[in-house]
């Protein structure tokens, strides 16, 4: 390995071993299951205008618990070569530096990379693109009401499914990696009606369980200066997203109280 890859190759690996160190529920799903990239391959750069180049692939149906439908991953690939980016979406930015965890019903986030996915249902073969824009899928969560003696042999049912999508260039290099801002997307437990249910603006950084019951807690990093540039003294802040539901997540403190807090400290 070139010495100059050595520090990511390192940090993608500590970003693997994360949420089984952190004590966190397993996923109904190995990133293996997910993959859509065939041995050998690696994702092409993904311009945020004009065609793609590389090679279509379509990965392995994956089946929904206890829904009707399937999702079968879909990836621009290129073979790999010594000195061809392995990963073009991984570019160091933010993205790929968040963990992803959670606890308890929550299942850890499974990295991906898809260009889009068919949403398929079993019996009559009815599908639909999971994704009406370019985009790069990031990260896959599958929220799941998960019985107090599950045991793990069958996966719970969704209560909806969440995708990391980052589909804006918000740095302007007419690229769309992990170096812009990503964005939720949440469909129906089915796999139907997928929405963007982040404002804009805003940089997904993880899910994790929290809020009412049939809610998670979203810590999304605020663009305050209007850069396009989400970078690390940008915390991320908790927001509220209602699982099925159709409203964009709202912001635990609202600006008005964040706006006093903030007055108490200036001057």
């Amino acid at each position: 390995m070139p010495t100059s890859q050595a520090p990511r190759f390192l940090l993608k690996a500590l970003a693997c071993l994360l949420p089984a160190l952190s004590g966190c529920a397993a996923g109904p799903y190995e990133k293996a299951e997910l993959e859509a990239i065939p041995s050998g391959f690696a994702i092409v750069p993904t311009p945020a205008e004009g065609a793609l180049r590389g090679y279509p692939a379509y990965g392995t149906p994956i089946s929904i618990p206890g829904q009707a439908t399937e999702i079968i991953p879909y990836v621009r690939t290129e073979r790999e070569w010594w000195f061809r980016d392995s990963d073009a979406f991984d570019e160091g930015g933010l993205s790929n530096l968040s963990s992803g965890h959670s606890r308890g019903d929550l299942p850890a986030a499974v990295p991906v990379r898809w260009h889009n996915a068919v949403v398929r249902v079993q019996e009559t073969g009815e599908q639909w693109p999971l994704l009406n824009f370019r985009g790069v899928i990031s990260h896959v969560w599958i929220p799941a009401e998960v019985p107090a003696q599950y045991q793990g042999d069958e996966p719970p049912a969704p209560r909806a499914l969440l995708f990391a999508v980052t589909f804006q260039d918000t740095n302007g290099d007419g690229l769309l990696d992990d170096c812009d801002g990503a964005q939720l997307l949440m469909t129906d437990a089915n796999g139907r009606n997928p929405r963007v249910v982040t404002p804009s603006g805003t940089h997904l950084d993880r899910v994790t369980e929290g809020g009412p019951k049939g809610a998670v807690v979203v810590h999304l990093r605020e663009d305050r200066n209007g850069d396009g540039l989400f970078e690390s003294q940008e915390i991320p802040v908790p927001y509220l997203l209602r699982l099925g539901g159709e409203d964009v997540a709202e912001r635990f403190i609202n600006a008005d109280i964040d706006s006093a807090i903030e007055a108490l400290l200036e001057g």
